[in-house]
């Protein structure tokens, strides 16, 4: 189930119907929202997925697709995810301390990459696209 929009009200409202629906086919938590609005996640999306993490709900994170790397950062810490979708723009952290980081999580990347065009999250004049990387380095992700 999907808490879209930036409306804290609906991730608490995602949350209970997850909780509610568990064991009736309910898999995890995923968080899709503008990466490009200041401030990143809100402390209510925060609560919400701690939460989640505490009925051992699996949590997703669109994260790295048209905002920066540290919204893949931030689903990893603050939200405590193990898959992001998308996350293409996490190799412009030049230390790559976040790829590295996901790597030794094995944070599972979710790509797309007709969308990973379309949005400009990697784009077609790209020397290499994220997802050919990944699969070089033997990164955990989908297609």
């Amino acid at each position: 189930m999907c808490c879209c929009l930036n409306n804290g009200e609906w991730a608490k409202e995602v949350l209970k119907m997850c909780e509610e629906y568990r064991n009736n086919g309910v898999v995890g938590i995923d968080i899709a929202k503008d990466e490009t609005v200041a401030g990143g996640y809100t402390q209510t999306e925060i609560q919400v997925f701690e939460r989640a993490a505490q009925l051992g709900i699996n949590r997703t994170a669109h994260a790295g697709e048209s905002g920066c790397y540290n919204t893949v950062l931030d689903a990893m810490t603050l939200l405590r995810c193990s898959r992001v979708g998308h996350g293409y723009r996490i190799f412009e952290d030049a230390s790559g301390r976040t790829y590295q980081m996901a790597r030794d999580v094995n944070l599972h990347f979710e790509t797309c990459p007709c969308s990973s065009v379309l949005t400009g999250g990697c784009p077609l004049s790209s020397k290499k696209h994220s997802i050919v990387r990944f699969a070089e380095d033997g990164v955990n992700f989908s297609v």
